[in-house]
């Protein structure tokens, strides 16, 4: 009782701050305007992630969300999973120090396989179980541009794992970071986080930036109970270079390297009696880097082509199961208009990833080295059928990998321009998820027991033995609005329905001598179930002058699926109940005198009905405080998680590794630009 009182306390201060505020700052009394843009111009901000060109957000035929430089500073966010949790429709909880579960529209998990994640057009992701290391995707926030979320498939410019989305994190030209950069935070939780970033010019047409940083953050260890094995930190440093040769050709090359160290609860368990299950406490390291070139041309017609090559190394041990990865890229496309109402992309691409990994008697992949390739090309044409009313985008993709051979994911999206502040988009898509190296080797000893007769039993997940790509088929419809220069609002709508959806099916129990004698009960890895998902997500915003923004949105989700399998031959590996069926968020932004801005954000994620750690559902509020002191000064002060001093976002009660309490937390931060 004394939480909830103290829950709606802190909420109601929250609104009469925010009522408090509104009506005490008239546009004339303050230099600072909050918006740079008005509504108007906020919805021709241009979009690159879903056609592969630059487009006008408010034309696109997708379900599209930009978070922008200012929104991410504004937010308070102080890594890229926190940023994302401005988008309808992204499920983003934090699992531990270093593990967040991200996903969009369901199928939410630590090991999230059905969204495609890009830093600068260079794919990130383990091929084991085809999901993104959240903990070493980071770079200095100032020098991101914008993050590009596509809710729905992209599968046909982007390819597999592009089932349920698209992000895609841009960063600067370098052209725009030209000085230097000083950052400090310091809090209870985020210990310490230090940037340095210095720009210049480099010749004629040449500019450059390198950066370094660091970051020590606290223990979100199990119930909070201290286990001695430290913060987690990490190291980072990289550069990036944007070269004009000529009139008709820009060249950019950028890397990064990291090194850290991060604390892991893990539990382990014994195949002997009394089949004592521990928790593991230790300390891990994880390191990498990656570079990339992408070279552009102008043609003397109008296209333009450009030719991308990255490579990307990864070392990630774990106490349970250790990989490291060399990933080697080569994309191509040509973009070309065919008249004035057709307007072509095409291109095709190669990569190479070989992968090791160390396991352990709980979970190990045999063989333990792996090497995967993969040939792509697509197509994707823009038709105006009625000109500045009716547009057609159609095209497909074709790949080849190793594993279940040739796919193709096609799409067909229908854009209607009503009026200039009205449109409306439909989409059909095929997309598909290839199954991950665990699938295909792995094998996973479940915690023994001992039956009625005191035998030792020992549930083991085995390889697939019939490999085969999960399908999506999604529709989509969306409507939006500029309903005055003040409002706006963005629906969309889905229904997908899924084939060979991600399952085991039980095998035929036998006895093993080795190490100690026991009886195995095996399942195998497959694609057994089916079934479908359905729901919205609406977004609006609220500009009435240069001072307040207001934003808001409502996502809901409904899911199902089935196997034609009797219930105790077939296991849900991911059950979609891990996915909140209800999420709320409002964003209040205000530019007040004298330089001083205030933010406040209040999030509502609805519970998670996993069978064994049910998770409640939580209202969390963060406020951020700023003080722009001049033109290169900046002093800001946050509060996170603000409601409740710790809750849990995600279950780990069918996972090896203890997932930490997200608690409440506040920071400082020093900005300084020379």
């Amino acid at each position: 009782m004394c939480r909830r009182s103290s829950r709606w306390t802190a909420l109601s201060l929250l609104a009469v701050s925010l009522l408090a505020v509104c009506p005490r700052v008239p546009a004339q009394q303050s230099s600072t305007d909050l918006m740079e843009m008005s509504l108007e111009d906020l919805m021709k901000v241009e979009v690159t992630t879903i056609g592969k060109k630059p487009q006008k957000a408010a034309q696109m035929p997708a379900a599209v969300t930009v978070i922008t430089q200012e929104d991410i500073r504004r937010s308070g966010a102080t890594n890229i999973p926190e940023a994302l949790r401005l988008v309808p429709g992204v499920e983003v909880a934090q699992v531990d120090d270093t593990i967040w579960a991200i996903s969009i529209r369901g199928y939410n998990n630590r090991s999230a396989d059905k969204l495609l994640v890009m830093i600068d057009g260079r794919t990130v992701y383990s091929p084991i179980y085809t999901n993104v290391f959240w903990d070493v995707q980071d770079t200095l926030l100032e020098d991101i541009e914008r993050i590009e979320v596509i809710r729905g498939p992209g599968a046909t410019l982007w390819g597999a794992n592009a089932v349920h989305g698209v992000i895609n994190i841009i960063t600067k030209n370098a052209a725009e970071t030209q000085g230097g950069l000083l950052t400090s935070t310091a809090g209870n939780y985020n210990h310490s986080i230090d940037e340095g970033r210095y720009g210049g010019k480099a010749g004629h047409g040449g500019y450059y930036r390198i950066f370094g940083k660091y970051f020590r953050r606290g223990n979100l260890n199990d119930a909070g109970q201290a286990d001695g094995t430290g913060p987690f930190e990490q190291m980072r440093g990289g550069f990036r270079s944007d070269w004009n040769l000529d009139h008709a050709n820009d060249l950019t090359v950028q890397g990064d390297i990291y090194d850290g160290g991060s604390p892991q609860n893990v539990v382990r368990s014994h195949l002997t009696p009394p089949y004592e299950t521990i928790q593991v406490a230790d300390r891990v390291s994880a390191g990498g880097g990656n570079l990339l070139a992408r070279w552009r041309h102008r043609y003397a017609g109008g296209s333009e082509s450009s030719l991308q090559v990255f490579y990307d190394n990864v070392r990630h041990p774990d106490l349970v199961l250790g990989q490291s990865q060399n990933m080697l890229d080569f994309d191509f496309q040509h973009h070309l208009s065919l008249g004035t109402r057709q307007d072509l992309l095409w291109g095709g691409g190669f990569r190479t990833t070989q992968e090791h990994t160390s396991g352990s008697w709980e979970v190990s992949l045999h063989p333990a080295d792996h090497t995967l390739k993969l040939f792509s090309s697509f197509l994707q044409d823009d038709v105006t059928l009625l000109p500045r009313k009716l547009i057609l985008t159609a095209g497909f993709r074709l790949e080849h990998d190793c594993v279940t051979g040739f796919e193709v994911q096609p799409t067909a999206r229908l854009l209607w321009e009503a009026n200039r502040r009205q449109s409306l988009w439909m989409a059909v898509s095929r997309a598909v998820r290839t199954p991950g190296l665990f699938e295909m080797a792995g094998t996973a000893n479940v915690e023994p027991f001992a039956d009625q007769n005191g035998t030792t039993n020992v549930v083991v997940l085995r390889p697939t033995i019939n490999p085969h790509a999960e399908e999506l088929i999604a529709y989509e419809f969306g409507y939006r609005v500029q309903a005055s220069q003040q409002i706006s609002f963005d629906l969309a709508t889905f229904k997908h329905r899924y084939h060979h959806a991600e399952g085991a099916t039980a095998g035929v129990p036998e006895f093993v001598p080795q190490p100690s004698p026991h009886i195995e009960i095996p399942y195998y890895q497959g694609f057994p179930y089916h079934g479908g998902a359905y729901g919205f997500e609406l977004e609006g915003t609220y500009v009435p002058g240069k001072l307040w923004k207001l934003t808001g949105s409502y996502s809901w989700l409904r899911s199902k699926v089935k196997s034609s399998l009797p219930p105790d031959e077939v296991v849900n590996l991911i059950p979609l109940e891990q996915n909140p069926q209800h999420q709320f968020q409002l964003h209040s932004e205000f530019s007040l005198p004298h330089g001083l801005e205030l933010g406040q954000h209040l999030y509502y994620v609805a519970s998670l009905r996993d069978p064994v750690q049910p998770i409640a559902s939580y209202l969390r509020a963060d406020l951020r405080v700023g003080w722009q002191a001049g033109e290169h000064m900046e002093f800001s002060a946050a509060g996170q998680n603000l409601l409740q001093p710790r809750h849990f976002e995600f279950p780990t009660s069918f996972d090896y590794v203890l997932g930490g309490e997200v608690t409440r937390s506040v920071y400082g931060k020093v900005t300084w630009k020379f």
